[in-house]
């Protein structure tokens, strides 16, 4: 109950913060994704005669001054502008009942707006980009340290397991194992600023060397693979053209194959579900891009300390 008032009280607290802005556009121009500039006309600055006129902005907050103009700069980009022309702005003391900062502009667009007298170049700080399309991208990665398999370093690394002494547990427990990692290839269309539909198929093998401790002699060897097919959302933190930040889940078929084995069949029972969360997930890139993902558990890659394991690859946006 305590979380849930501490929870509901900062909400209402982000929605008073929040500034109100109304806009007026008369004619959106497309964005200009290759350059985030808005340059600001203070009150005393005429503006050009030759500007496209675009619309006009409101902004008001009641907490804050801060706020009022990186949000008009924002709505400025939003609509295709390059030049937000204030024509009045009012800034309110610190505990002001009844008084609130605001901002009357026009949204502007002008060829050359860098070779404007007394413009203030801004950059805007939107953390969701406007699409401009939806895309489409392809990845291909690596990734280790996968749920299914039990106790196996990353990137093809050997960890050894003692399990109790008893006869039926070293034999079952006490191994060397070796994989290469999990191989998968993703799919994604961002349909909105936010969220993606996703899908994959993964393969992984590997190779278990039964051994006693005892004598440290292999007693028997054993391989099988792994194959996935998952699909899920991904949800955007961050969604800019060369940066993009998320989280994501997957879910779907799970298929261990190879050798019939009491790590198999006990150890991991047969089970036909599979899937993967990741908490944090990393691009960089615009058309070809890195992909980077840590924290997270499933089949593809599970979250071990010290052992932080994760997934690597490049893909390409279309």
């Amino acid at each position: 109950m305590k979380r849930l008032l501490s929870l509901s009280l900062l909400f209402l607290l982000q929605c008073a913060c929040s500034p109100r802005i109304t806009l007026d556009i008369e004619k959106e121009l497309p964005i200009n994704y290759d350059d985030g500039t808005v340059y600001v006309l203070d009150e005393n600055t005429k503006a050009p005669s030759n500007a496209e006129y675009i619309g006009t902005i409101s902004v008001q907050s009641s907490f804050s001054n801060a706020v009022i103009e990186p949000a008009a700069i924002n709505e400025a980009f939003r609509a295709g502008g390059n030049v937000l022309d204030i024509q009045s702005l009012h800034h309110v003391k610190f505990f002001s009942a009844g008084d609130k900062a605001s901002l009357e502009g026009r949204i502007l667009n002008v060829n050359n707006p860098e070779y404007l007298t007394n413009a203030v170049p801004r950059r805007e700080n939107l953390s969701i980009y406007p699409l401009k399309k939806k895309p489409f991208e392809l990845s291909l990665s690596i990734s280790g340290e996968s749920g299914y398999a039990f106790e196996v370093a990353p990137f093809g690394f050997e960890y050894f397991s003692m399990g109790p002494f008893s006869a039926t547990d070293l034999y079952a427990y006490s191994y060397y194992a070796r994989t290469p990692g999990v191989f998968s290839l993703e799919a994604a269309w961002q349909f909105n600023e936010c969220w993606a539909l996703t899908s994959s198929v993964g393969y992984s093998s590997f190779k278990i060397s039964y051994v006693d401790p005892s004598t440290d002699r292999t007693t028997r060897t054993e391989k099988g693979s792994v194959f996935t097919v998952f699909a899920g959302l991904r949800f955007y933190w961050l969604s800019r053209p060369v940066w993009k930040t998320y989280s994501a889940f997957q879910g779907g078929y799970y298929r261990p194959m190879g050798e019939t084995s009491y790590w198999l069949k006990t150890a991991k029972p047969d089970r036909q579900f599979g899937g993967q969360f990741t908490l944090f997930g990393l691009q960089i890139g615009k058309k070809s891009f890195l992909v980077l993902e840590l924290y997270g558990f499933g089949d593809y890659y599970n979250t071990v300390l010290p052992c932080a394991g994760g997934k690597i690859g490049y893909g390409y946006r279309f």
